[in-house]
């Protein structure tokens, strides 16, 4: 009994592909419906019996196709959907690892500006103390302590690189006259506290020429990043403005405005 259901079964299944196969066509122009449903435009529907109709042969149809192109008809939407996605997290990965970059060369110039502040306010300090051990000794020299005093004022209330490496330059070659006073008095060159303020000023120079170096490279790392593309494009969305060089070299002296956002 039971293989007869079976039999009967794959015999009706035959005979029903063969109306299909023969009948199909004329009855999907009587219903006037498109033979794929997926991706044709259907007519308009009308009302009744007929639409009912209409709507479950479609489905049967539907129904009737490969499982490999109805699953192709229908992943239309969403593939373009992933490839749009796709697309968009790109674009969203990418702006922020340059992002990420940019922060990372502004920080680094940062700090090397740290390191030079930390050597020119040790230099600040020290310039008062080498004025008072030369006025004890030399005190017609009043002109050259003078200005040594007014430009360490000015180097204090400076805040932009450039400018105030216009004004430390200044200041250098004015202690260079200082220290060379030593020679025209014997006793100012005999005098402890005197050789102990060169010696801590040279090595400020030493350290400030180091930090000098690296924050200017800094400086120029960080500038030619935000000037390329596409880096040119988030620096421009995120505010990020080019740097000024600190006593740059006279063919890189072109400082920008400022220290960045």
């Amino acid at each position: 009994m039971l293989v007869s259901a079976y039999a009967t079964r794959g015999i009706c299944a035959d005979i029903l592909r063969k109306v299909l196969a023969e009948h199909g066509p004329v009855l999907l122009q009587k219903l006037q419906v498109a033979p794929e449903p997926c991706g044709v435009p259907r007519r308009p529907r009308g009302s009744g019996h007929a639409d009912n109709n209409r709507c479950a042969t479609s489905r049967h149809l539907e129904a009737s196709l490969p499982v490999r192109e109805r699953a192709s008809c229908r992943c239309h939407l969403p593939v373009t959907a992933l490839v749009l996605f796709a697309i968009s997290l790109a674009v969203v990965g990418l702006g922020v690892f340059l992002f990420n970059r940019l922060v990372g060369l502004r920080n680094q110039m940062r700090g090397a500006w740290a390191d030079i502040d930390v050597q020119l306010t040790r230099r600040h300090d020290l310039v008062p103390q080498l004025v008072a051990a030369v006025t004890a000794y030399a005190d017609h020299e009043r002109t050259t302590l003078e200005a040594a005093t007014e430009l360490r004022a000015r180097a204090v209330n400076t805040a932009s690189p450039a400018q105030l490496g216009e004004v430390e330059s200044a200041l250098e070659a004015v202690l260079s006259r200082i220290f060379a006073l030593r020679e025209d008095y014997p006793d100012l060159k005999a005098d402890s506290s005197f050789l102990q303020l060169q010696r801590d000023l040279v090595e400020v120079e030493e350290h400030l020429q180091y930090a000098r170096r690296f924050y200017n490279g800094a400086v120029r790392d960080y500038n030619t990043a935000i000037q390329r593309v596409p880096d040119l494009m988030v620096a421009r969305a995120f505010g990020f403005r080019e740097a000024e060089f600190f006593q740059a070299e006279e063919e890189a002296r072109t400082p920008p405005t400022g220290l960045g956002s």
